[in-house]
């Protein structure tokens, strides 16, 4: 779920380049002149924004089948950082060509509209769970949100498939790892979750979003990327 339309995946796998990075290099930077999107092949990326104190807030792990990179007016600069947490293989397109290509084919238009649109539905409900729920409820929402995308339903749980550090957690959650860490050891106390060198599964999601009080999103809206 959340992977870019087939067509939009099209373009990139017959005109997109080739372009590898290594894990915790930067893709581009909150602030600076986009020039290229680029297609994810392998890997993880996540996309955060510093806010006013400096502190780095996480808004989305992007991986194989997303779509990275900013369409803007002008000399605009980018919203975002996009760094890798593993070693990626990308394919980049020149926005100017990308642009080009959707004003050719209206179909591919309509469907990356579409798609943009979903993304924008995704970043609303995360920012609404932060801003009703507070340090807590984000981090809840996280997990639900890791399990929807990267969990793999095993007889004990749910397996999120992706190595996360505490900071990674607390980058989402507006909040100090410290703070993300108390939390997440009560949760392991009461058996929630149990945490295996980076790996979290989770044993009772029932009760994490019964705790925020759950509006029962979509999945394709209660999503990480």
């Amino acid at each position: 779920m959340g992977h870019v339309p087939g067509s939009i995946k099209e373009m990139f796998m017959l005109e997109g380049l080739p372009y590898d990075i290594s894990k915790g290099s930067y893709l581009f930077l909150e602030g600076k002149v986009p020039s290229h999107l680029f297609f994810i092949k392998e890997g993880h990326i996540k996309l955060t924004r510093s806010t006013p104190g400096g502190r780095e807030l996480a808004l989305r792990i992007v991986g194989a089948g997303d779509v990275v990179g900013e369409l803007i007016c002008g000399d605009s600069s980018c919203s975002v950082s996009a760094r890798a947490m593993d070693r990626c293989s990308l394919l980049s397109l020149p926005i100017t060509d990308f642009e080009a290509a959707l004003l050719d084919d209206r179909v591919r238009n309509r469907e990356w509209m579409m798609w943009s649109q979903l993304q924008q539905r995704k970043d609303q409900s995360r920012f609404r769970d932060l801003l009703l729920h507070g340090k807590k409820g984000a981090l809840y929402s996280t997990l639900i949100r890791l399990s929807n995308t990267y969990g793999d339903r095993r007889e004990d749980g749910i397996l999120i498939g992706i190595s996360l550090t505490n900071q990674d957690l607390a980058d989402f959650c507006g909040a100090s790892r410290e703070v993300v860490n108390r939390m997440l050891h009560d949760l392991k106390e009461n058996g929630l979750i149990t945490m295996n060198k980076g790996f979290i599964t989770i044993h009772k999601l029932d009760r994490l979003k019964e705790t925020i009080d759950c509006d029962q999103c979509p999945q394709c809206v209660c999503q990480i990327n």
